[in-house]
């Protein structure tokens, strides 16, 4: 069996802070966390390569897309911390 890989144990996962401060520390912030996970993209214009971070919740990156590169269900992309 094969052990499930968690968004909150990933390195890329940022927890939202505000969540913490508006709920007294009540929470772990990990609800609405943000997955910041590098992109290298190539600039256009000059054709050079350079480093792009995403910003988006955890929860819309583990859906699984088959038009968009995302980490799935499957947690492509996970790096343990």
């Amino acid at each position: 069996m094969t052990d499930l890989k968690f968004c909150k144990d990933c390195k890329w996962c940022r927890p939202n802070i505000m969540e913490r401060i508006f709920t007294l520390g009540f929470s772990d912030g990990f609800s609405e966390a943000k997955c910041v996970k590098p992109y290298i993209t190539k600039d256009l214009v000059t054709g050079l390569d350079y480093i792009r971070y995403s910003n988006i919740k955890c929860s819309i990156e583990r859906c699984d897309f088959s038009f968009a590169d995302s980490c799935g269900s499957t947690a492509k992309y996970f790096e343990g911390k």
